[in-house]
């Protein structure tokens, strides 16, 4: 777990396990952690603008990769620009989305804010 977070030390995974644990969402049962219910709603917003992330992005792509086909093969100009600006725009929502997704995201702890404390 500590390579998978990116996290410097082992006493910082059981910080924040007992910080998740204390504040209900999660818990430990038979030495397994499972996210209650209470933890699977405060990060819902993550895992939907992963999903929003990754539908734009495929949907933007299919979009254009199709109205650059269409202009090859038909040469019809105004729809196929409009089909673009489509793809491209869904491109940039996922952009912000992308954004979003890393900004809120929780991170390993700051090793300074420990000390302090």
């Amino acid at each position: 777990m500590k390579r998978a977070f990116k996290y410097k030390t082992d006493s910082h995974v059981h910080h924040d396990l007992n910080y998740l644990i204390d504040h209900g969402l999660l818990e430990e049962k038979n030495g397994l952690y499972k996210v209650t219910k209470r933890g699977r709603e405060e990060f819902k917003l993550l895992s939907t603008l992963r999903l929003a992330f990754f539908m734009s992005l495929f949907l933007g792509s299919y979009i254009i990769i199709g109205s650059l086909a269409e202009l090859l093969l038909s040469m019809v100009l105004f729809g196929t620009l409009f089909f673009l600006l489509l793809g491209f725009s869904l491109i940039a929502y996922a952009l912000i989305y992308w954004y979003s997704l890393r900004k809120f995201s929780p991170g390993p702890p700051d090793i300074r804010e420990e000390l302090t404390n």
